[in-house]
């Protein structure tokens, strides 16, 4: 698996980012739907997001992955996964685990990211990451969670607190 960096003028990336919305939407209809001026105001044009496909060589584009690089949120360097979306079609095969530890491996520190209490799907996916790459899960009572939402506090380790 690679990352490969998103640009401004990317109309597959639109697309995807329209379908994971929708997706969402399933499980959540308080999800807001696509919307073209907040999505290039808040995502695409957001420097403080980093966008890239998620490709593999033998499949080419398998879905996206957005972070945020954050501050004092577990232990520092933290990362937040925004986003995070494999193409239906790609999934149950691999190709998610393998993006995910990509991420691992290029980005180090810990990380949190957030899930839909009724994205079922999800929640086993990111679970069974965790326990795969004997990952920490943290608790944070202190961190407000919007509403019919799940947070996951990941800690790698002593060993895996160099930063990217």
């Amino acid at each position: 698996m690679r990352f490969e960096s998103i640009s401004e003028s990317a109309p597959l990336f639109r697309e995807l980012y329209r379908n994971y919305t929708e997706e969402l939407r399933s499980y959540e209809p308080k999800v807001p739907p696509f919307n073209e001026i907040e999505y290039r105001r808040e995502i695409l044009r957001n420097p403080s997001l980093f966008k890239f496909f998620i490709t593999d060589p033998k499949e080419g584009i398998v879905g996206f992955i957005i972070l945020q690089k954050v501050v004092q949120i577990i232990r520092t360097p933290a990362w937040f996964i925004v986003d995070f979306y494999i193409l239906p079609e790609k999934r149950r095969n691999g190709a998610g685990t393998a993006a995910f530890e990509h991420f691992l491996k290029a980005y180090k520190g810990d990380f949190f990211l957030y899930i839909l209490e009724k994205n079922a799907p999800a929640q086993e996916f990111w679970g069974t990451c965790i326990k795969k790459n004997e990952l920490f899960e943290v608790s944070r009572p202190d961190v407000p969670v919007p509403e019919n939402t799940i947070i996951k506090f990941i800690e790698r380790g002593k060993n895996n607190d160099d930063s990217r």
